[in-house]
């Protein structure tokens, strides 16, 4: 792509994505989403160290921030990468169905194109693991805030793996593709409790705590 999508302002960001254009679309969407988790996740951590009350947690708070700073970061440039990815099989299918190379290429740009939804599901899990950790060890004022922060994650992980079945069941190479759908599946089935057990963990706290 010629210009970053994350160089739009939030509304220009939304226009695109309400726009006739494919992309951004719902790859994009839920990286961003992705994004935003992370974001909300690392706030909880820069209010709660240096606080007495979570002096014995600083080390793991402090571990859980950098994580979320790098998958932030993930997150957001593959926002750009799905849009990317896209491209190319929108190239591909426009080759001649006559052309040798078509076939090729579509089924390159589809892997592409379902590896990019991959990796934010990917980085949405390692994302939960972190929740799980200030669910716990983050400050108690905030816990509303790591609820919403494990709500985005899931839902976007969730989106995510939609848009690497959409892909992966239009390839022709069914080898590579059951393989790409198992990935998929393994890490819904690993963020799945641990989705769980935050929304338990911080609805009995917020409870305890009121």
């Amino acid at each position: 792509m010629d210009q970053s999508l994350l160089n739009l302002s939030c509304t220009g960001f939304l226009d695109a994505l309400g726009s006739r254009s494919p992309a951004p679309g719902g790859g994009g969407a839920s990286a961003l989403v992705g994004a935003l988790s992370a974001s909300l996740g690392h706030m909880v951590c820069e209010y709660t160290v240096g606080k007495k009350r979570y002096a014995q947690f600083e080390d793991d708070v402090r571990a859980a921030m950098s994580s979320l700073t790098r998958l932030g970061q993930e997150l957001q440039a593959l926002v750009d990468e799905d849009a990317s990815a896209y491209s190319l099989v929108s190239e591909a299918y426009a080759l001649g169905k006559d052309d040798p190379a078509r076939a090729g290429a579509v089924n390159r740009a589809l892997d592409a194109a379902a590896v990019a939804p991959l990796r934010t599901m990917a980085a949405c899990a390692q994302a939960l693991d972190a929740f799980e950790e200030l669910s716990f060890k983050g400050s108690m004022l905030l816990q509303a805030d790591v609820y919403c922060a494990c709500e985005l994650a899931m839902s976007a992980l969730r989106c995510a793996r939609l848009n690497v079945l959409v892909n992966t069941l239009s390839m022709t190479d069914r080898s590579r593709s059951a393989e790409l759908e198992g990935r998929a599946e393994a890490l819904l089935g690993r963020a799945e409790p641990v989705y769980e057990n935050v929304l338990a963990r911080v609805l009995k706290t917020i409870k305890k705590e009121a």
